[in-house]
C-alpha cells in the first residue's frame, strides 16, 4: 500500500534498449508496496518483451512511439494522454547506452556512462527505502519539486553551451516567463510532482522533435528540454534536489581519473584521435568516422 499519498504514482520506462528489460523490471519491483501506473515505450517491442512486461504488470501500458526525440518525445506523448490530477509524482526513467568510453565530467567528478545510468536510476527506485526516503522528502517540503541524484544536478555553463540560445523561445512557448535558473538533471532521468508537469502537456508533437539518430549532441529539441523540465519547476517556485550519497561512486570518479592522467585516448567529432600519457600528447592523427 502507498504510504505518502493516496493518489497512484505514474512510471514511465522508455525501454528504447529492450535487452535492459530485465534490469529494469528489478529497479521496478521496489515499487511492489506502492500504487502506481506504469507506462512502457519503445520504438519496437517485440512480443516476447511485451508478454515479459505484462507478465511483471498484467495492467501495464505498452506504447509504440516514433524515434524521435530521444526519450523526451516519448515521455511527452505520456504526458499528453493522461489526466496529471489522477496522480501524485512522476517517475521518469529510461535505458541508456552505455557503450561509450567517453567519459561524464559535471560538478567537479568524472564517471564512466555505466555510472551514469547507475547514479540517474539508483536515486530515484534504486531500493524500496530509497523510495519511501523520496516521498518522504516531497511530503516534509512542499517546495521540493523533483528530485534527481544529486551528483547529476548541475547548472555548469558548459552544459548549457549548445542549447543557451534556444531555452527561451522553448520556454516561452510553454508559458515559462523565469529562466534565470538553469539548474537541471544531467541524463533527464527524475521524480516530479504530477501537477508541475501540466505546463508540457500538450506543447509538442512528434514532428517537432528531429529523427533521435539525427540529434547528435547539440541543441537538439530533446536537448533544449532536458533543461527546460527543470527551468519550468523552479521557475514555479519549487526546488530540484537529490538526497543520494554514494562513497562508492566518489572512490570510482578518483580512481578514473587517476587513470585518465597516465593514459587518456580520445575522438573528438571532427575525427581526430589523440593520445596523452600525462596530459602530454604523444600521438594525433585525424580518421574516418563512419
Amino acid at each position: 500500500m502507498q504510504e505518502n499519498s493516496q493518489k497512484p504514482l505514474l512510471v514511465h520506462l522508455h525501454l528504447y534498449y529492450t535487452d535492459m528489460w530485465p534490469e529494469f523490471a528489478g529497479y521496478l519491483s521496489n515499487l511492489s508496496d506502492y500504487n502506481y501506473d506504469l507506462y512502457v515505450t519503445g520504438v519496437e517491442i517485440s512480443p516476447e518483451i511485451r508478454q515479459e512486461i505484462l507478465s511483471f504488470k498484467k495492467d501495464a501500458k505498452i506504447l509504440i512511439t516514433e524515434n524521435r526525440g530521444h526519450d523526451v518525445w516519448p515521455f511527452l506523448s505520456v504526458l499528453n494522454q493522461v489526466d496529471l490530477d489522477n496522480y501524485s509524482y512522476i517517475i521518469k526513467i529510461h535505458t541508456k547506452n552505455t557503450s561509450s568510453d567517453v567519459p561524464i565530467k559535471t560538478n567537479k567528478r568524472i564517471f564512466t556512462r555505466v555510472w551514469m545510468k547507475k547514479l540517474l536510476i539508483e536515486a530515484l527506485i534504486g531500493s524500496p527505502q530509497i523510495i519511501k526516503q523520496n516521498l518522504e522528502n516531497f511530503s516534509k517540503d512542499p517546495k521540493l519539486g523533483i528530485i534527481g541524484s544529486k551528483y547529476l544536478i548541475t547548472s555548469q555553463p558548459r552544459k548549457l553551451l549548445d542549447v543557451i540560445d534556444k531555452i527561451d523561445p522553448i520556454a516561452q512557448k510553454i508559458g515559462i516567463k523565469d529562466t534565470s535558473d538553469k539548474t537541471f538533471v544531467e541524463g533527464t532521468m527524475f521524480m516530479a510532482k504530477a501537477d508541475l508537469m501540466k505546463i508540457f502537456q500538450n506543447k509538442f508533437t512528434a514532428q517537432d522533435f528531429t529523427p533521435s539518430e539525427k540529434t547528435g549532441s547539440g541543441g537538439a529539441l530533446s536537448h533544449v528540454m532536458e533543461r527546460v523540465f527543470c527551468i519550468g519547476i523552479t521557475a514555479a517556485g519549487y526546488k530540484i534536489k537529490g538526497f543520494d550519497k554514494r562513497i562508492d561512486l566518489e572512490i570510482a570518479s578518483i580512481i578514473l581519473r587517476i587513470k585518465r592522467f597516465f593514459f587518456l585516448k580520445k575522438v573528438s567529432q571532427t575525427g581526430k584521435k589523440t593520445i596523452k600519457i600525462c596530459k602530454i600528447p604523444v600521438y594525433s592523427k585525424h580518421i574516418n568516422k563512419e
